[in-house]
């Protein structure tokens, strides 16, 4: 998952950003005028790990039926890993993903929504802890915060300017996202105790779509 020898990873991701180049106009230098490019921009597509995942997979709760083949789109950020190979509680866990989630905050992050890829390990230990992904979610977005001082000046007004619900309240503090239902969770990957974090860019939203089979042949 997110490595190479999977095919689908990059010829769909390949695919996608051809019609975003060649009909979408997204030509380099031109309409995209990115600072730095990254690989997520040119091959990156994965499939979430129905078989390993606890929970309902993403496009149940998208509104989608179980049995429909689905395709989920938004606009990210590269991808930041989340090792914990000591953690055996899903206590322990979610700490170590709010330490991931709060990283970028302090260079003024404007995230709309955000991603947690969890790995099956991961996955089994935070449901044997009781968490649901609503509760997961809830407890991330209580936990991923900073507070004012530990971000510049200039990058508090820009914040205060794209999230102002965070300069409204009394604590003194920027949480990761601006709602618990804004950090999307599916399980993905292998053995091992590695998730990912991918922060969504500014003004993107999850899109999820039902593809008939004959469209993904």
């Amino acid at each position: 998952m997110l490595g190479q020898g999977w095919r689908a990873n990059a010829t769909i991701g390949r695919a996608v950003r051809l019609i975003l180049t060649n009909i979408g106009g997204a030509t380099p230098g031109v309409f995209d005028k990115s600072t730095l490019g990254q690989p997520a921009k040119y091959t990156f597509c994965i499939g979430e790990n129905e078989e390993e995942t606890p929970w309902e997979p993403l496009q149940v709760e998208r509104g989608l039926a179980r049995t429909a083949d689905t395709v989920s789109m938004f606009g990210c950020s590269g991808v930041i890993s989340a090792v914990d190979m000591a953690s055996q509680t899903a206590q322990g866990l979610l700490k170590t993903f709010t330490l991931t989630m709060i990283g970028g905050l302090a260079s003024g992050v404007t995230t709309t929504e955000v991603l947690f890829v969890i790995c099956p390990e991961h996955a089994a230990i935070l449901v044997g802890g009781g968490f649901s992904k609503t509760a997961i979610r809830q407890e991330l977005f209580q936990m991923a915060r900073i507070p004012y001082e530990k971000i510049s000046d200039e990058n508090l007004e820009l914040l205060s300017n794209r999230r102002p619900v965070w300069f409204k309240a009394a604590e003194r503090e920027v949480g990761a996202v601006d709602r618990p239902e804004d950090i999307w969770i599916v399980v993905a990957g292998g053995a091992g105790a590695k998730s990912a974090y991918i922060p969504g860019r500014t003004g993107t939203r999850l899109q999820t779509v039902s593809v008939a089979p004959a469209e993904l042949a």
